[in-house]
């Protein structure tokens, strides 16, 4: 797609859009748009990764100040989706340096599609601790040591190590029966008092 063309169709207010009078698009159409969805609801940990070091890296850049906001627009599908508004031309009708900057991070991204792969993984070692602590909080012994969770974490990567991937995006879910056969090895399952009903 040619710069021009890219440039006429961010200016297009999206359809089935509607923008407040007090959004930047609506006060100036002729420089600025709506903008991309950045995130929404139902985001998976890939977005939000992205999304969150989009926003990083724009308030890195002093000089685009005042040139991008955030907005959220309710969404019947999604609950809600976060655009990433942006001046497009400057006042001499010339792409601005955030629609530079924007098509740089999205040209970035077509090439390699996370924008930090640590964050990445320290997101999903978090859901997967959620989902451990959900699990097992009801089989866990008392007297269980600080920080359970994370050693039941590392035991189902060396024993059961697909019970900890991200599957759908979303993280990692270990299932019941996982984490408290982790719990029995570790010797944290609270056998006797804590039967399934």
């Amino acid at each position: 797609m040619t710069e021009e063309k890219e440039i006429r169709e961010l200016l297009q207010t999206p359809a089935n859009c509607g923008v407040s009078a007090d959004h930047p698009h609506a006060k100036d159409p002729e420089h600025w748009c709506v903008g991309p969805v950045v995130k929404h609801r139902d985001s998976d940990l890939l977005t939000n990764v992205n999304y969150t070091k989009l926003v990083e890296a724009l308030e890195d850049r002093k000089d685009l100040e005042g040139q991008w906001e955030i907005h959220r627009f309710n969404h019947w599908a999604v609950g809600w989706v976060d655009h990433l508004s942006f001046r497009v031309l400057d006042e001499d009708g010339k792409p601005s340096a955030a629609f530079h900057f924007v098509k740089k991070w999205n040209d970035d991204l077509e090439n390699y599609p996370c924008a930090d792969d640590d964050l990445l993984s320290e997101m999903e070692y978090d859901v997967a601790i959620e989902a451990i602590e959900r699990e097992g909080s009801r089989w866990i012994k008392d007297d269980a040591k600080e920080g359970w969770a994370s050693e039941v974490y590392g035991w189902l990567s060396d024993h059961d190590p697909g019970e900890v991937e991200n599957r759908d995006g979303s993280g990692a879910y270990p299932s019941t029966s996982s984490v408290r056969e982790a719990l029995r090895s570790l010797g944290w399952h609270a056998e006797e008092d804590a039967e399934e009903a």
